[in-house]
């Protein structure tokens, strides 16, 4: 991560290992290897902070953007998205480290059967009230509160 984001971090949870084949780099078949493996690592989740630490080298990366997994295959190449969303599911599924085969996974779970992460979470605008709650605006916690305190806990 010092080359790419100018962040020094213990990554120890590789999420995936990706296995691609020679025919699928995009490169000339003149210039096949025998394939090559990718790992991806969890770098765990960042708070303001640690973004703010980053540092891009001016020569490789322009600009980085945080965005929902679903927008991924429009972002990036269609295996890089396979395997950036498979990694994600097996994060989610916290079943050890997923094994990919050109960014597909060689024993699916129920997330990647049931396509998790690839449908957008609902974008809502609420308008937000800068004034007091209303008064006549319950919430089952101001219940809860009111049966705690007519309840003796100690007998």
């Amino acid at each position: 991560m010092v080359e790419e984001l100018g962040v020094t971090a213990t990554v120890d949870h590789c999420l995936a290992v990706d296995w691609i084949a020679a025919d699928n780099t995009g490169a000339p078949a003149a210039m096949w290897f025998p394939g090559e493996i990718l790992h991806v690592f969890d770098g765990g989740t960042w708070d303001d902070d640690r973004i703010g630490e980053i540092r891009l080298p001016p020569s490789e990366i322009t600009g980085i953007k945080f965005v929902e997994p679903a927008r991924l295959p429009d972002l990036l190449s269609p295996a890089d998205a396979r395997r950036a969303l498979s990694a994600l599911r097996a994060r989610i599924n916290a079943d050890g480290t997923v094994i990919l085969e050109n960014g597909l996974p060689l024993a699916p779970t129920i997330l990647d059967r049931a396509a998790v992460l690839q449908t957008a979470r609902p974008t809502y605008h609420y308008p937000w009230h800068q004034g007091p709650a209303p008064h006549n605006l319950s919430s089952p916690w101001s219940a809860a509160a009111r049966w705690r305190t007519s309840t003796r806990w100690d007998s």
